[in-house]
This record gives structure tokens, C-alpha cells and sequence, in this order.
């Protein structure tokens, strides 16, 4: 016979229910989260426009919108076939063409020349910094924002401003 078992069971009776509180340490007071978001240049064979850009070092490759790519006219390099390791552990194989452009600031003191695969949609919509005085804060403290309402009105988008048309992937921003 056991005896830690039957210590056990005869114990069972003894425990008390424990109530469990979960405290969550990391929510925020803010209705949005900001992302690493920025507006650039992009310019091709002689057209320039500005997008809005996502810095995902998470993503090992650099991406930029089929809209981007067409409006621009950016000259296609060639086509490669990736496979994409999701969220959950999902692959999936899916064929990209890859595009070089020259990459700028808004201020034009910053140019590269980079590379990137193209994507139908980069992802979702992602606010615009609109809070004066936290924008007012940040070039009080020397940083320069470039993902603000007033410099969006610029950007090229399909059905909506805040629309992400470059992702910088760790390829480019690492």
C-alpha cells in the first residue's frame, strides 16, 4: 500500500479553497498605443512619394505595399518565393517580387538605398500621434516626430491615411 497516497487523500480535506487575484501590470491609462512609426521618402526611376513606414525588427525581411510599388513605378528585380513563419506556428509559401528605392527622411539629410518584398496589405491602419501636448513634450526634449497628423496629409495611401505601406524589417533597421 501507499502511504503518501493515502496522506494525500486523507490531507484533501484539511486544504482550504485559495483565491487567486491576478493583477495586470502592464495596463495603460491611453486609449492607443503607439507603435515605431515614421513617414519617409521613397523614391524610384523619377517619381518620389512619401509613405508611411512600421519599424518591425521582429520580421527578418523589409516589405512595401504592392500600392506603393505600382504608384511609384519601382522597378521589379525579380521574384522569390518565401516561406513565412506566422503567429502559432503557421508556414505558409508565397511568392514576392522584390523592389530596390532609394529610402530619404522628410528633411532629406538621411538617404539609403534598400530593398524589399512586396505585400498586398503590410497590416491593419495604425494611429497618427494627434496629442499636441505630447508632441509639444517630445521637441521640448529634442525629438523630432515625423508621424504626426500635419506631415500625413502628404502620404500615399489607398482608402485611408493612417495606412502602413512600409514595414522596415530587421534586413534594414537592425
Amino acid at each position: 500500500m501507499c502511504f503518501s497516497y493515502i496522506n494525500l487523500v486523507e490531507n484533501k480535506e484539511t486544504i482550504k479553497d485559495v483565491t487567486e487575484n491576478k493583477v495586470l501590470t502592464n495596463r495603460s491609462c491611453l486609449d492607443e498605443v503607439h507603435l515605431q512609426t515614421l513617414i519617409v521618402g521613397i523614391s524610384g526611376k523619377g517619381l518620389k512619394g512619401y509613405v508611411r513606414a512600421l519599424f518591425d525588427t521582429g520580421s527578418q525581411n523589409t516589405y512595401i505595399s504592392k500600392y506603393a510599388a505600382r504608384m511609384l513605378k519601382l522597378e521589379n528585380l525579380r521574384t522569390e518565393k518565401i516561406k513565412h513563419g506566422l503567429f502559432g506556428g503557421v508556414e505558409m509559401s508565397e511568392n514576392h517580387n522584390r523592389y530596390r528605392f532609394n529610402l530619404s527622411s522628410l528633411d532629406n539629410k538621411f538617404n539609403c538605398q534598400i530593398e524589399a518584398l512586396d505585400q498586398t496589405k503590410i497590416c491593419s491602419s495604425l494611429p497618427m500621434i494627434k496629442n499636441e501636448k505630447f508632441i509639444k513634450l517630445l521637441e521640448s526634449r529634442g525629438i523630432d516626430i515625423s508621424d504626426v497628423r500635419q506631415h500625413g496629409d502628404h502620404c500615399l495611401f489607398e482608402e485611408n491615411p493612417e495606412e502602413i505601406h512600409l514595414l522596415l524589417g530587421a534586413d534594414t533597421a537592425a
